[in-house]
């Protein structure tokens, strides 16, 4: 088993620190690569599940792993942007199918610009600018290992098939919540 180290503000509110315990780093190098790769998943989870409560500080990985979940975790930012921000329920689920699909070709077309004046307060405008200067993560995305790029594409396919299906829901039952199972 890995142990992973995992430290959550008691609020939620300060970045987390995902990384292997301090005795791995004195392990043979073959069973620190098994546990830097366990790593990157638990870092990539951790991505999804905390980008809506708070920013993944990866500072404790390597810095190869540290590049992907932070790539990870800006993708996943702008996804959450456009289901903040866009109020069409059709527009909103047609755009993030839209930035999805980028990753489905060989190449990635800008995602779509959201207007500014959607932006409530200066962090929907840092948003704003995340997704204008999105070129910038795609450079970065480009250089990571096949793999990698692969588990990110089915992390943000993933999260917009979540939120497409929510935003959907919500709309269709007027807003709210109608079982235990949503």
């Amino acid at each position: 088993p890995v142990d992973v180290r995992i430290k959550l503000s008691a609020a939620s509110r300060l970045p987390i620190r995902v990384g292997p315990a301090p005795s791995a780093m004195r392990m043979p190098t073959s069973r620190r690569r098994a546990l830097a790769r366990a790593s990157m998943s638990v870092a990539v989870l951790l991505a999804t599940a905390k980008v809506r409560e708070s920013g993944l500080n990866a500072v404790v990985l390597p810095a190869d792993q540290a590049r992907a979940a932070a790539v990870a975790y800006l993708y996943c930012r702008m996804l959450d942007t456009y289901e903040d921000l866009v109020a069409d329920p059709g527009t909103c689920v047609a755009e993030l199918d839209r930035f999805a699909s980028r990753f489905d070709s060989g190449r990635l077309p800008p995602p779509a610009p959201i207007p500014g004046e959607l932006a409530r307060d200066d962090r929907d405008r840092v948003y704003l600018l995340l997704i204008d200067r999105c070129d910038h993560v795609d450079a970065v995305f480009g250089t990571l290992p096949a793999g990698v790029r692969e588990q990110i594409r089915e992390l943000v396919r993933a999260m917009a098939t979540g939120m497409a299906w929510s935003t959907e829901t919500f709309a269709r039952q007027g807003g709210v919540l109608r079982d235990e199972p949503q």
